[in-house]
């Protein structure tokens, strides 16, 4: 039992060392900029990181909300064979179903239902650690009064429904300094 509690540790701490590459390592929500080096255009957005829980999320300035989502490659080891023998490290696209809930004030929510593509990173070898991301709409002005975003899904690799709640306390004032800092390039898009 000692042994699994061990693995199940470390496992964890290898899942938060690969999210840090991804989002840095200042938990919340922070503006970034990324240039690309062919056209130049800038894209701004926000991330949010969550060391505790390993969660990570972008929000795209016009709307979009994005979730990144850690598979352990052992615990799904037939989907990183199946990738690596089958489909030169792919993991196919998978259609999913998802519901946005905003908690607001007050006891109130705000809900959405949709359809996404959870979109896979593609793996070198079997049992690699792996991520799906997919991206859905969202309110600002929602998301600016809440206090905790949630998105439930039936997730494909899993097999069972999985939810998960992003804190969105900083987020107004994320935002507002990306609309200070970047008016011009978003009245351009």
């Amino acid at each position: 039992m000692k042994k699994i509690f061990v693995l199940a540790a470390m496992a964890l701490v290898v899942l938060a060392a690969e999210a840090q590459k991804v989002y840095g390592d200042k938990p919340g929500w922070t503006a970034y900029t990324t240039e690309d080096e062919f056209t130049g255009k800038r894209s701004h957005y926000m991330r949010y990181f969550d060391e505790q829980r390993v969660l990570a999320a972008t929000f795209f300035l016009q709307g979009r909300l994005g979730l990144l989502e850690w598979y352990d490659g052992m615990l799904y080891f037939d989907v990183t064979f199946d990738a690596v023998m089958e489909h030169r490290g792919h993991i196919p696209m998978k259609q999913i179903d998802y519901e946005l809930r905003v908690v607001l004030p007050g006891n109130e929510d705000s809900k959405d239902w949709g359809e996404a593509e959870l979109k896979f990173e593609d793996v070198e070898k079997s049992g690699q650690t792996f991520f799906g991301t997919f991206v859905v709409d969202a309110d600002v002005e929602d998301m600016k009064r809440g206090r905790t975003v949630a998105l439930r899904w039936d997730d494909p690799i899993r097999g069972r429904q999985v939810v998960r709640k992003i804190s969105l306390s900083g987020f107004t004032r994320c935002y507002d300094e990306c609309l200070r800092r970047y008016k011009k390039d978003w009245e351009g898009n």
